[in-house]
């Protein structure tokens, strides 16, 4: 569903693979775009706070200022995470977000094509693939209780839990919620189905 007072995201018809792509940021004239479940609606990050996987395929991303969202899952503080770009301070670099604080996975993004990011974490540990490879600082031991995702959350799409910074731009072709934590096997065949299709 559409935040009250804010746009949905447009559908480009002919993005990768022909596939069609929703569109957010400044660039795509969808500054404040962003899509959300309701939550307690939201079947994906209904139940426990861990195992959980996000996965997010996106492409033309350009992060426009520094630490930015491109999805973020659950709720406010440390019961939620988000993937962003501009990890570290610095634009090009992915990471994750826990309401606060920033980790630096140790990958950046590179070029407009497609960037295949999956978020795995079983309670301990977390990891992060970017197209089905391990990041450089993955795994990582989280402080508790980050990592962890809300019971009964939300699913956020181009923007975080607090709906004020939405200015990363990019074009969304899949995004999923596991209430299980994937494999570095999983990581591998996901990117490659994901791929296959978009690129």
């Amino acid at each position: 569903m559409k935040e009250a007072s804010y746009t949905a995201p447009s559908i480009t018809t002919g993005s990768l693979g022909g596939m069609p792509a929703a569109t957010f940021g400044s660039v795509f004239s969808r500054t404040n775009a962003v899509l959300r479940t309701t939550s307690g609606l939201g079947a994906p990050v209904e139940g426990q706070t861990a195992p959980r996987s996000v996965l997010l395929a996106a492409s033309s991303l350009i992060a426009e200022a520094g630490e930015l969202p491109l999805c973020a899952v659950g709720a406010t503080t440390n019961a939620g995470v988000a993937l962003v770009t501009g990890a570290g301070g610095v634009a090009s670099k992915l990471g994750i977000s826990y309401g606060g604080s920033v980790y630096d996975m140790g990958v950046s993004r590179s070029g407009s094509g497609l960037h295949v990011i999956l978020y795995t974490y079983d309670g301990t540990v977390e990891r992060y693939y970017l197209n089905g490879s391990a990041a450089p600082n993955s795994p990582h031991t989280p402080t508790p209780p980050q990592g962890n995702i809300s019971s009964n959350g939300s699913v956020f799409l181009g923007t975080r839990w607090a709906l004020d910074q939405m200015v990363t731009s990019m074009r969304v072709h899949a995004l999923a919620v596991w209430d299980t934590a994937l494999s570095s096997t999983d990581a591998t065949a996901i990117n490659t189905v994901i791929a296959a299709r978009f690129s």
